[in-house]
C-alpha cells in the first residue's frame, strides 16, 4: 500500500524574496509593507526592543513569509499586494510572472505530500457478484450498500466501480459525489451536475430546476453514467423527505430514459424500510466470513503462517469488521506487536470507550502503537472532525503540532501515508495523477476514529498538542473567511463554492470563538488596518451563517479578549459590532444607543460629537458613526442620522482601498434610506445610484465572467445590490402614491414592481432569498399590489412575509409589526370591496379577521415597543384599528381601543418596553443549544437512530414552547375559509433563529455533522427566561367559520 518517497522539489521562493528586497528601493519596500497583510505578532508594543534589533531585511522577510499560513498563501498574498500597487517589472522581467512560477513550484512541492491510495480488496465476493448482477440488469436502476460503520461500504463501492469501469473503459463515466458533510438534497443534485461533463450548473438552489436540468442532460446524452452517492447519512437525516422523493422520482425517470444510467448509494441505514421499488435493490453488509477475515489479516499483516486459534481469536475480537481487522494487521506488519501479544492485549483490554463496539479496542490498539510524531499529528488532525480537508491544511496543522521536532523534507508525506496505511485516515481521490502516480486527495478521519479520539481522555502533553492545533485551525479559517467574503463581494459563484466546501469547518470556527474563548490565543496590544478588516469579514459572514445569539456570544468573547489585552481599537470594533447587531437585527436602537454612549462618554471620549480629526484608526471612527447614524435614524432624528453618516463616509475615504469600497457603498445606501424617510426622493435616488455604481465596479474589476444563463445580471451579483433595488422600488412607489394622472401612476407602479422583482431575482441567485431582505421586497411588492388594486396577490405576499417573519423575528420588532399590520389592512380593504358589492356577510368576516390581527398588533407588539411613537406608520395603525373597531365592536370596546392608543402615546407602556429589551439581552442561548449543552452530541456510529438528533431538536422546541406557555398539550393549527391559518399557540423564535422546517433551508447549520456533535464544551450556562418573556408567545387570530 505504501509507495516510494518522491524527491523534494525545491522552489525559488526564498531566492525570490531575497531578490525582491535587494532590487527594490526603500520607498517601494515601504509601500509593500504598508499594503501587505503584516503578521500582527510583529506589531506588539511589548516586543519593540526585540523588533528594533532585527535587520530591515529580516523584518521584511518575516512580514512576507508567514509560517502560520504557509509559503503558498504567503506568495499569493504578496502577489495580490504587488498587483494592487501596480508594480510591473523587477529584475528586468514581470514580477507577477516570477511570483506565478514560485507559486507553481510550491504547489508542486506540496503535491508530493499526497499519499498513495493503492490498496488490495479482499473478501465480499458474494456481495460483489450480487452487485454485478444488479448492474447488468437493465430493470434495476439503483443499488444501495448499507451497513454499520467499519464494514467497508465505500471500499466495496469503489471495487464495484473499478471493475465496471474496467469492463466498459471508454463507455462508462463514473460520477462520485461524497456527501458526508452535505445536508440538503439541492446540494446533492448540484454536486452531481457540477461533475457531469458538458452540464451547466448555474447559480440556482431550486431543487426542481436542478433535477430538471440533470434529467434534460441525461435524456440527450449518449454516455453511460453511474452516479455514486457516498455517505448519504447526513442528508437523509436532515432532509429525508426531499432526498427520498428525489431518489424515487429519479428512478422513475431512469426507467424511461434512453441513456444507460445507474445510481450507487452507500449509507448506514436500510433504505429498503423507507422505499420499496422493483428497480431499487439493497445490499446489506454484515460481518466478514471467517475465511475472508483470515485472508485479510494474513494479507495485510504479511504473515502467512499464523496459529489458527490465535487468528480466530483476533478476528473475533475485531468483530469480523474489515476496518478493525486491517488496523490490527497493520500493527503486526509494522512490527509493533506479534499476533500472540496482539491477542493478549485485545483480550486484556475490556474497558473500551464504547463497550457495545469491539472495534473500539482495535482503534485504541492501533493508536497506542503509533510513533510519537504520528500520534501527535493524528490528535491534531482531529480538529477537522470527520469532515474532509486538503493536504495544505493538514501540513499546517502537523507542522504546528510537531513544532521544533518537525524537520523539513517528507515528514508530512510520511505521516499522512502512515496514517492512511493504518486505516486511521481516509483519502478520496479527485483530479488527475501527477508524475509520481499520485492523485490529489481530500482527507478525513474515519468517523469511528474521530469518535474514539473525541471521547478519549488525552494525556496532558497531547491535550496541549490539541490546543495548539485548535489555535492553528482558528488561524487557518479566519483567513479563509476573509477570502470567502472578498470573493462573495465580486466573484460570487467562486466564493459560494468555497463557502460550501468549507462550511462545516467554518461553523466549527465560529463555535470555538463563541463558546470556547479559553482556546483562543490572547490578543496583542495593537492591530493594523488589515487586521481590523479581517475581523469585519468574520463578523459579516457570521450574520449569514450562525444565529444572532451565537453571534452575540462571539462578539462579547472577542471584546473581552481585546479588553484583557488592552487592545482598545479591537475592543471598540467588537463593541460597535455588538451595538450593530442589537440595532439592525434585534431592532433595539435603545440598547444600541446605550452601548455607543457608554463608549463615547466614558473611556473613549474621542468618539464624542462630530469631530472629523480622528484619534483611532479611520475604520473605528467610520463604523462608530455608521452605527450611530442608523441609531438616530431608527429613533427618527433624521438630521443627526445624516450628520453621522456623512462623517462615516469621510472616515471610510481614509481607510485602505479596495477593502472598504463595499462599506462606502453600504453607507451611501443607508443615507439613501434616511433621505427616503425625509421624502427627499431625488437626492435619495442619486446617492443610491452612486452606491450601485460602486458595487458594480467592484464586480467588474474582479474580471468576473458569468458562466450561467443570467449574463444580463453578471455585473450585479453582489451582496448589497438587491437592497439598492428595494430602495429604488420604494422611491418609485412613493412617487406613484402622490401621482394623480392614472396613466403615469400605472407606469410608475410597473417600474416599481420591476425594480422589486429584479432585486428578488438577484437575492435568489445570491442565495439570499432566505433572509429578511428578500421578505422586505415581498412586503413592498404587496404594497404595490394594493395600489394596483390586486388585493388577492397582495394578501398572498403579505401572509407569506408575515409567516416567515413570525419564524425568524422575535416581537417586538418593527418589521414584524409592519407585516402583521399589512395583512390586517388587506383584510380590511377586502371587506370594503365586499361591502361595495353588497355582500355584508363576507365583508364582516374580513373585518373580523382584520380586527384579530389588529388585536395581535395591540397586545403583543405595540405594548412592548414594537414600533416607535414617532413612526408615521403608528398613526396609520391607530386610524385603521379604530375604523375596524367601529365596524365590528361595541362602542365600549371602541373606547377601550382609543384609550389604549392615548396611553401608548403618553408613555404608559414604557416599563413593558424596557422589560422586553432586558429579555433580549438576557437570552444568549437558543433552546436547541441548551439541549446540546445539557446532553451533549449524539451519533449514528454506535447504533443510535439516524433521526435522533432531528427528533431531539423538534422535541426541544415543542417543550420550550409549552414550558413558557404553561401548557402541556401544545398548540393546534386551525384552517379558516379566509385563506390563512391560525395557531392557538405559536413557536418561540429566539433571536433570529427558529427550529422549524422553514428555517432549515436557510443554510444555517447550527450543529456540525453527527460525528461532530462531540465538539461541545459544557460549561456554566447563562440563560434567562422570565415570566414576563412568556408574553412573547403570541396567538394567531381566530376568524368566524362559515
Amino acid at each position: 500500500m505504501a509507495g516510494r518517497k518522491p524527491s523534494v522539489v525545491i522552489s525559488d521562493w526564498k531566492v525570490f524574496m531575497s531578490r525582491l528586497y535587494e532590487e527594490t528601493d526603500e520607498e517601494t519596500r515601504e509601500k509593500i509593507l504598508l499594503r501587505y497583510h503584516l503578521d500582527e505578532r510583529y506589531m506588539n508594543v511589548d516586543d519593540e526592543n526585540e523588533s528594533s534589533m532585527k535587520s530591515p531585511k529580516l523584518h521584511f522577510f518575516e512580514a512576507i513569509d508567514n509560517p502560520d499560513i504557509g509559503e503558498i498563501d504567503s506568495a499569493r498574498d504578496l502577489r495580490e499586494q504587488i498587483k494592487l500597487l501596480d508594480i510591473h517589472t523587477i529584475f528586468g522581467e514581470s514580477i507577477l510572472d516570477q511570483l506565478d512560477k514560485c507559486i507553481t513550484d510550491l504547489k508542486h512541492q506540496q503535491a508530493q505530500l499526497e499519499v498513495f491510495t493503492n490498496s488490495k480488496f479482499i473478501g465480499r465476493s458474494r456481495e460483489l457478484d450480487l452487485a454485478y448482477d444488479y448492474f447488468k440488469d437493465d430493470d434495476i436502476k439503483c443499488v444501495s450498500i448499507c451497513g454499520l460503520g467499519g464494514q467497508g461500504k465505500t471500499y466495496l463501492a469503489g471495487e464495484i466501480l473499478f471493475h465496471l469501469k474496467k469492463e466498459r473503459q471508454k463507455y462508462l463515466n463514473v460520477i462520485s459525489v461524497h456527501l458526508r458533510d452535505i445536508r440538503e438534497t439541492s446540494t446533492v443534485v448540484k454536486s452531481m451536475l457540477s461533475q457531469t461533463p458538458r452540464c451547466s450548473v448555474g447559480k440556482t438552489t431550486d431543487l426542481k430546476l436542478l433535477v430538471d436540468s440533470l434529467k434534460q442532460h441525461l435524456q440527450t446524452s449518449d454516455t453511460r453514467y453511474i452516479f455514486q452517492l457516498d455517505d448519504c447519512d447526513s442528508v437523509v437525516q436532515y432532509d429525508q423527505k426531499n432526498f427520498l422523493h428525489f431518489i424515487k422520482d429519479f428512478i422513475q425517470f431512469l426507467k424511461g430514459c434512453p441513456s444507460w444510467v445507474k445510481i450507487l448509494i452507500t449509507i448506514r441505514m436500510k433504505m429498503s424500510s423507507l422505499y420499496k421499488d422493483p428497480s431499487f435493490k439493497e445490499i446489506e453488509l454484515a460481518e466478514l466470513d471467517t475465511e475472508d477475515a483470515f485472508k485479510m489479516f494474513k494479507e495485510y499483516s504479511g504473515q502467512e503462517e499464523i496459529d489458527v486459534n490465535i487468528l480466530t481469536q483476533i478476528v473475533k475480537e475485531c468483530s469480523y469488521s474489515p476496518l478493525a481487522i486491517s488496523m490490527m494487521a497493520d500493527v503486526v506488519r509494522c512490527g509493533k506487536l506479534t499476533p500472540k501479544t496482539l491477542i493478549f492485549h485485545l483480550m486484556m483490554d475490556k474497558k473500551n470507550v464504547t463497550s457495545q463496539m469491539k472495534i473500539d479496542k482495535c482503534i485504541k490498539k492501533s493508536i497506542e502503537n503509533l510513533e510519537p510524531d504520528h500520534l501527535k499529528s493524528l490528535v491534531g488532525l482531529s480538529v477537522f472532525q470527520s469532515s474532509m480537508f486538503i493536504v495544505g491544511m493538514a501540513e499546517k496543522i502537523i507542522k504546528k503540532c510537531l513544532g521544533n521536532s518537525f524537520s523539513e523534507g517528507n515528514d508530512v508525506e510520511a505521516i499522512l501515508q502512515s496514517l492512511h496505511d493504518l486505516h486511521l485516515l481516509e483519502a478520496v481521490n479527485y483530479g488527475k495523477k501527477d508524475e509520481n502516480s499520485k492523485h490529489k486527495c481530500k482527507y478525513s478521519l474515519h468517523p469511528l476514529v474521530f469518535r474514539y479520539l473525541s471521547e478519549w481522555k488525552k494525556p496532558a502533553d497531547l491535550a496541549k498538542i490539541y490546543l495548539a492545533a485548535l489555535q492553528q485551525f482558528v488561524s487557518i479559517f479566519e483567513r479563509m473567511i476573509c477570502k470567502i467574503v472578498g470573493l462573495m463581494e465580486s466573484k460570487q459563484q467562486k466564493g459560494q463554492k468555497k463557502l460550501d466546501d468549507n462550511r462545516v469547518h467554518i461553523l466549527k470556527y465560529y463555535g470555538i470563538v463563541a463558546d470556547q474563548p479559553k482556546v483562543m490565543p490572547p490578543y496583542i496590544r495593537k492591530t493594523n488596518d488589515i487586521g481590523l478588516y479581517q475581523k469585519k469579514c468574520v463578523s459579516d459572514l457570521a450574520d449569514t451563517l450562525i444565529s444572532l445569539v451565537q453571534a452575540r456570544r462571539m462578539i462579547q468573547n472577542e471584546a473581552d479578549r481585546a479588553l484583557k489585552a488592552k487592545n482598545n481599537e479591537v475592543y471598540l470594533f467588537w463593541m460597535i459590532e455588538k451595538a450593530d447587531v442589537y440595532l439592525m437585527l434585534h431592532d433595539k436602537p435603545d440598547i444600541s444607543g446605550q452601548i455607543l454612549d457608554e463608549l463615547s462618554n466614558k473611556k473613549f471620549t474621542a468618539l464624542q460629537g462630530l469631530d472629523d480629526r480622528g484619534f483611532y484608526k479611520p475604520l473605528i471612527h467610520a463604523l462608530f458613526h455608521k452605527v450611530k447614524g442608523m441609531t438616530w435614524w431608527k429613533l427618527f432624528d433624521h438630521e443627526k442620522a445624516l450628520q453621522h453618516l456623512d462623517l462615516s463616509l469621510l472616515f471610510f475615504d481614509k481607510c485602505l482601498k479596495p477593502q472598504h469600497d463595499r462599506m462606502i457603498g453600504c453607507v451611501k445606501c443607508y443615507k439613501g434610506v434616511v433621505l427616503i424617510d425625509l421624502n427627499q426622493l431625488d437626492a435619495a435616488e442619486e446617492i443610491l445610484k452612486q452606491a450601485l455604481t460602486t458595487f458594480k465596479e467592484m464586480v467588474v474589476k474582479s474580471q468576473f465572467v458569468s458562466n450561467t444563463q443570467d449574463n444580463d445580471v453578471a455585473d450585479e451579483l453582489h451582496w448589497d445590490i438587491p437592497r439598492i433595488y428595494l430602495n429604488l422600488g420604494k422611491i418609485i412607489l412613493k412617487r406613484s402614491i402622490v401621482e394623480e394622472d392614472r396613466f403615469i401612476k400605472h407606469q410608475l407602479l410597473e417600474s416599481a414592481l420591476e425594480n422589486i422583482n429584479h432585486g428578488m431575482k438577484l437575492d435568489k441567485l445570491l442565495k439570499l432569498d432566505c433572509f429578511d431582505g428578500f421578505y422586505q421586497k415581498m412586503k413592498i411588492r404587496a404594497d404595490i399590489y394594493i395600489e394596483k388594486g390586486l388585493l388577492e396577490e397582495a394578501l398572498y405576499d403579505a401572509n407569506f412575509v408575515m409567516d416567515q417573519r413570525r419564524e425568524i423575528l422575535q416581537p417586538p420588532h418593527t418589521k414584524f409589526t409592519e407585516s402583521v399590520y399589512q395583512v390586517a389592512k388587506i383584510y380590511m380593504l377586502q371587506g370594503f370591496d365586499w361591502s361595495e358589492k353588497g355582500d355584508s356577510d363576507k365583508a364582516r368576516k374580513h373585518w373580523v379577521c382584520a380586527g384579530d390581527y389588529f388585536d395581535e398588533v395591540k397586545k403583543h407588539h405595540l405594548k412592548e415597543g414594537g414600533m416607535a411613537l414617532q413612526n408615521p406608520v403608528l398613526q396609520d395603525i391607530k386610524r385603521d384599528h379604530i375604523t375596524i373597531a367601529k365596524l365590528v365592536h361595541s362602542q365600549k370596546e371602541v373606547k377601550i381601543i382609543q384609550r389604549f392608543y392615548e396611553d401608548l402615546e403618553n408613555g404608559a407602556y414604557e416599563p413593558e418596553k424596557k422589560l422586553s429589551s432586558k429579555g433580549v439581552i438576557q437570552m444568549i442561548y437558543t433552546p436547541m443549544e441548551l439541549m446540546k449543552k445539557w446532553f451533549g452530541g449524539g451519533g449514528t456510529e454506535f447504533g443510535n437512530d439516524g433521526g435522533k438528533l432531528a427528533q431531539l431538536e423538534q422535541m426541544a422546541q415543542a417543550q420550550m414552547d409549552n414550558m413558557l406557555q404553561g401548557d402541556t398539550s401544545g398548540g393546534h393549527r386551525k384552517h379558516s375559509d379566509m385563506g390563512h391559518s391560525s395557531y392557538e399557540s405559536d413557536s418561540l423564535s429566539t433571536g433570529s433563529e427558529s427550529m422549524s422546517e422553514n428555517v432549515a433551508r436557510l443554510n444555517i447549520q447550527k450543529s456540525l455533522s453527527i460525528e461532530d456533535d462531540v465538539f461541545v464544551d459544557t460549561g456554566t450556562l447563562q440563560y434567562a427566561v422570565t415570566s414576563d418573556q412568556t408574553k412573547h408567545i403570541k396567538k394567531r387570530p381566530k376568524v368566524l367559520e362559515d
